[in-house]
């Protein structure tokens, strides 16, 4: 399969379910796949099998070209920082925040966040940014793979998604700072 032109900015639970899933190498030959700095610097751990953890090596699949890495800017952060409250704010991981500031930044509008985390996803929402965000179903089903819902964990559905993304957007009176 070749790499299509399609870019897929993915959180660091993306990563491990996939490897759990055992997907990670069809979305790569799927998807330009980006991975945020603050994920890459830190090791990435997904229970194997019999709850044995077993460490994956990002920084290596840079190096292979399997994925890029991507950092935001100071002015990507302060955007997000003048558009969400800190409460929001601090209700995100680091991985998280910087995924969102990168989407924030006009280097990056073409790249759609793809996570499996409630308050990322509702941040989406929040800032109105509904079509940045793809679940793990819509990237399998856009890379030929048609998965069977009831063994795709339901947070990585596209349903869980789209509910996730309207709580956000319902709630953008409570999270967005005013302007």
């Amino acid at each position: 399969m070749t790499k299509k032109s399609s870019q897929v900015l993915a959180d660091a639970v993306i990563v491990i379910g996939a490897h759990e899933e055992r997907y990670w190498e069809i979305l790569c030959n799927a998807y330009q796949i980006a991975l945020p700095a603050t994920i890459l610097e830190e090791e990435i751990f997904y229970f194997q099998s019999a709850g044995i953890k077993k460490g994956l090596a990002p920084s290596k699949w840079v190096n292979e070209g399997k994925v890029i890495r991507v950092e935001a800017e100071i002015e990507d952060y302060d955007y997000l920082n003048r558009k969400l409250s800190k409460d929001f704010m601090n209700s995100l991981d680091l991985g998280e925040l910087e995924a969102l500031a990168l989407l924030s930044s006009k280097k990056y509008n073409a790249y759609r966040f793809t996570t499996a985390d409630r308050a990322a996803i509702k941040a989406l929402g929040v800032l109105g940014w509904e079509s940045r965000g793809i679940s793990v179903e819509e990237l399998l089903e856009g890379a030929g793979r048609r998965p069977l819902k009831q063994k795709l964990p339901r947070h990585f559905t596209k349903q869980w998604f789209q509910n996730c993304l309207h709580e956000g957007f319902m709630e953008q009176h409570l999270w967005l700072r005013p302007q």
